[in-house]
């Protein structure tokens, strides 16, 4: 078979045991182009799939950052409300042990122990349930940080895939 125009022919030799025989092989080049053409193909297909996937996470990382901010801000509002009553509790304890020290030493001593032990407890459990509220406000805020960078850092990513 001799080389024609269109095809060149690689020849390639083999050594069998019995003889020696020539093999003519067509080089491949137009199967290559259409074999790089498909994978160009896939190639884009793939980043249209992944540019979508990316889309898709970005708007449920920012819904997940909604929510954490909603639940952020109904931690903030229990915190304010706790540390009204409790001052509203500090101020009921300093009035009550204002009036006591007004009525003399020995006048109903027992109840106003017992009445300043009530409000003590109230003032020590209202601190504690604060300091907890505050401690998971404090998570949550770290929390969100988190997301934010996430989200900036996957926004920026697609804004660069889509300009390259």
């Amino acid at each position: 078979m001799a080389p024609t125009k269109n095809h060149t022919l690689t020849i390639h030799l083999l050594k069998n045991q019995d003889c020696q025989t020539e093999q003519f092989f067509p080089e491949p080049k137009e199967t290559e182009n259409e074999a790089a053409s498909m994978l160009k193909t896939k190639i884009r297909q793939l980043e249209g799939h992944t540019c979508v996937k990316k889309s898709m996470m970005i708007i449920q990382k920012d819904f997940e950052l909604g929510e954490l901010k909603r639940e952020l801000n109904e931690e903030k509002s229990r915190v304010v409300g706790l540390n009204r009553k409790l001052q509203d509790l500090e101020d009921n304890n300093n009035r009550i042990r204002a009036s006591h020290a007004e009525n003399g030493a020995g006048d109903g001593i027992a109840m106003r122990n017992q009445q300043m032990g009530h409000f003590d407890e109230q003032i020590v459990a209202l601190r504690a349930a604060l300091s907890s509220t505050k401690d998971n406000l404090n998570k949550k805020e770290l929390e969100i940080i988190k997301y934010q960078t996430l989200l900036k850092e996957d926004r920026d990513k697609h804004s660069f895939a889509a300009i390259t």
